[in-house]
């Protein structure tokens, strides 16, 4: 998971939805399993705070794409 994380905030934030859903689901199988010692929970939660972010940084982007292509409509109009 926190390749995955790391890639999706470094190389392609589309990637950042599936970190956070796989992180989700990995720590949620942790939880549901308590007798077993995973050794890996902290980079779980790693990738899975990247892929938040990324998710997070990716849909700013589409906003800000969305409102300059608005603004870049409404200035041709006028």
């Amino acid at each position: 998971m926190l390749v995955l994380g790391i890639l999706s905030l470094a190389v392609c934030s589309i990637l950042g939805p599936v970190a956070w859903i796989k992180g989700t689901r990995a720590l949620n199988e942790i939880r549901a399993n308590p007798s077993v010692t995973y050794g890996n929970r902290g980079s779980i939660v790693a990738g899975r705070i990247c892929g938040i972010v990324a998710s997070v940084l990716l849909i700013l982007g589409a906003l800000f794409v969305v409102l300059v292509v608005v603004a870049v409509a409404a200035r041709g109009s006028a």
